[in-house]
């Protein structure tokens, strides 16, 4: 049975044990000592001014001491990691909380918490250990769920059941303010639901659509949609893979259930819920991609072939190059994707292009130069 740990996730820098790094992520840093992330690093501090700085190296010059005079190894090192990490993360989530009680009671004592609106939110969620990952990016639970506090005068008390996304906070603030929502605003306003009415029509999924990469990080491109029990991602570019899981019975998303003769029904009910919302919101890349999948799109190279050699003989193919309907600076993504822009002997699966159904091959006399 397919799992997480299969691929497109593995094609990632997320580990905490093998990607995070030392001096960018955890501070160990000293001159004789080397990161990828160095430079970044070093980049940052040298904002500070020198009180920032003396404050900075009174606390972490003992750690980094500590560490390399410990110089702990495998899974030891991995536990120092995110114990390291963890005590950071949490240190900055109770400035965080100091600094909105601090806000709160500025409120209270100037008169204006009873005509305020106070929210409390984040960009994304964010992987703490879970599946030995950090940082975010990813669809999967932990970081598409996003934190979301509000406090209206007056409002509902308690959890608010309705699915929301951040599209919806403009709306909501426009309201508020009793200024008209442009037509083009995605979102809808979340006052009924502050005020504990439950809209009849309210959205049933949630759409997700992520496009950094290549990037930090190193997450595939992917999109996808959400109801309350199942979910369906699609992984792209340069890369073809489809994710369906079962929210209610599998919460950790461990078991990818697409491909199932068993699962047709939400795999088609999903599918179909996914080319709405994407309809919905204008994204036409990925109604393009949604089609990618399953057909027999073969290009077999004989030979070694530049990349400009492999656009023109697609073109004569074609009839003209791009294919109809995709935008001038698409270009053809091949799986397995070639190492270097000259294409070697090997039958590969070509994403963008025409519309064929038996293989397409190429091949070249001589070596490219």
């Amino acid at each position: 049975m397919i799992t997480r740990g299969v691929r497109p996730p593995q094609c990632r820098e997320m580990s905490i044990m093998k990607d995070m790094d030392l001096i960018y992520d955890l501070k160990m840093w000293r001159p004789d000592k080397r990161s990828r992330l160095k430079g970044t690093y070093e980049a940052f501090v040298g904002r500070m001014n020198p009180e920032q700085r003396a404050a900075w190296d009174r606390f972490y010059t003992p750690l980094i001491e500590d560490f390399y005079r410990r110089n702990p190894q495998g899974r030891e090192l991995a536990q120092w990691k995110f114990t390291r990490y963890m005590r950071d993360y949490m240190k900055v989530l109770k400035s965080l909380d100091d600094n909105v009680g601090r806000l709160l009671d500025y409120l209270d004592e100037s008169g204006l918490a009873e005509n305020t609106l106070v929210v409390y939110t984040s960009d994304q969620g964010f992987y703490m250990g879970e599946h030995g990952w950090f940082d975010k990016r990813f669809m999967y639970e932990e970081s598409f769920r996003t934190p979301l506090v509000m406090r209206l005068p007056g409002g509902v008390r308690g959890d608010i059941a309705e699915m929301v996304q951040n599209i919806d906070y403009a709306p909501t603030f426009l309201e508020l303010a009793g200024v008209a929502v442009p037509d083009d605003i995605q979102g809808v306003s979340l006052l009924p639901l502050l005020r504990g009415e439950h809209p009849a029509g309210w959205r049933r999924s949630l759409y997700y659509h992520f496009y950094e990469y290549p990037a930090e990080h190193m997450v595939r491109r992917h999109y996808g949609v959400r109801n309350d029990r199942w979910k369906l991602i699609h992984f792209y570019n340069d890369i073809d893979q489809w994710e369906l899981y079962d929210l209610q019975e599998d919460p950790h998303e461990l078991r990818n259930l697409y491909g199932l003769p068993e699962y047709a029904a939400p795999r088609r009910e999903m599918t179909e819920e996914l080319v709405r919302l994407q309809t919905q919101y204008g994204d036409t890349l990925a109604l393009r991609r949604n089609g990618r999948n399953g057909r027999k799109r073969q290009l077999i190279v004989t030979g070694r072939m530049t990349l400009s050699r492999i656009y023109a003989a697609l073109a004569g193919e074609c009839g003209s190059w791009p294919a109809p309907g995709l935008r001038p600076d698409e270009r053809p993504v091949l799986i397995p994707a070639p190492q270097k822009t000259i294409w070697g002997d090997g039958t590969y699966r070509l994403l963008n292009g025409c519309s064929w159904t038996s293989p397409i091959r190429l091949s070249s006399p001589r070596p490219a130069t």
